[in-house]
């Protein structure tokens, strides 16, 4: 194989069309010194870029590896050249957005020691970087649907960064508590703010992209329902769940063991408010396999129904 003689005709064919080398870099999604070594002779397209450049060019990649003089007709380019761009859009999403799930999951490892916002600040820079283009608004809706996790789970670690929670412990503990306490209050208040909190922002997250979009994320009808009611169902619960351990809680959080009888009292109120969350806890849980069959469920349809229409 003469590569001298291929890259000859790969320059004399991108004349032809008359295109720069930075057009057909751009074109291709590679740099210019890649298409200056194409011509130059002084190595080969890559294997999964020679049928997008063989049908920007009107010709066959058998063509362009033979050294070719005559281009022949090719009446597929865009579609060639469309889904080379779909695919390496496609892989740069994927490495992008698995960096950044597998950086979230190690700031949620990490999260109680100083230098864990660098791993909750890295991973929407990967997500940003692994974006590219979307060609089409299927593709947009897709990578839209898979970020709303992330971008909750993102609102909500940075929401407990701010001073928020000092205040709820504040009064949760209400009357001072002993430091102990004061800590469980503290650690309380960030596990319940996980199940009330991100149903909450999952729900703003898919409508505020919907609403980018002009169109729901999630295009049936029966399923959007299910995913909003899930969000509402659990938001619901964990706010009847507050509101039934909140006094419980509040009266352990205040007893003091150097009171008269204290560590007594502080038992008790512990299994006062023992006997109040583990109910809810259980309804909690009830609820969200509820919501999870219900969703499901709908999705299955929703995938059912799409090949009827």
């Amino acid at each position: 194989m003469n590569m001298e003689k291929t890259g000859a005709y790969l320059a004399s064919l991108r004349k032809g069309r008359d295109m720069t080398q930075q057009q057909v870099a751009d074109t291709l999604g590679v740099s210019n010194k890649t298409v200056s070594k194409w011509e130059s002779g002084a190595g080969l397209p890559d294997i999964g870029a020679l049928p997008a450049l063989a049908a920007l060019y009107g010709v066959t990649a058998d063509d362009i590896l033979a050294g070719e003089t005559r281009p022949r007709a090719c009446g597929d380019t865009p579609s060639e050249v469309g889904l080379y761009l779909e695919r390496r859009s496609g892989l740069r999403f994927r490495i992008g957005y698995s960096v950044a799930v597998m950086l979230l999951a190690a700031w949620a490892a990490f999260q109680y020691t100083t230098w864990s916002w660098l791993f909750l600040l890295a991973s929407p820079i990967c997500l940003w970087l692994g974006w590219s283009t979307c060609r089409s608004k299927d593709t947009l809706r897709r990578r839209i649907l898979l970020c709303a996790p992330l971008c909750a789970l993102w609102a909500f670690a940075w929401i407990q960064r701010l001073n928020l929670w000092n205040a709820l412990a504040s009064a949760y503990v209400e009357r001072g508590g002993l430091l102990e306490q004061r800590l469980w209050a503290v650690q309380t208040m960030r596990r319940q703010a996980v199940w009330l909190l991100l149903p909450l922002l999952l729900a703003a997250v898919l409508a505020i992209g919907g609403a980018a979009l002009k169109e729901p994320l999630v295009r049936d009808r029966k399923l959007r329902f299910a995913v909003y009611g899930s969000c509402a169902l659990m938001a619901l619960v964990e706010i009847v769940y507050l509101a039934v351990c909140w006094q419980p809680a509040l009266l352990y959080a205040g007893t003091g063991v150097t009171q008269f009888g204290g560590e007594s009292t502080l038992a008790e109120r512990y299994q006062a408010l023992s006997a109040a969350a583990e109910p809810m806890a259980a309804v909690r849980w009830i609820a969200l396999g509820l919501a999870l069959a219900v969703c499901v469920y709908h999705a299955l349809r929703a995938r059912q129904r799409k090949p009827e229409n």
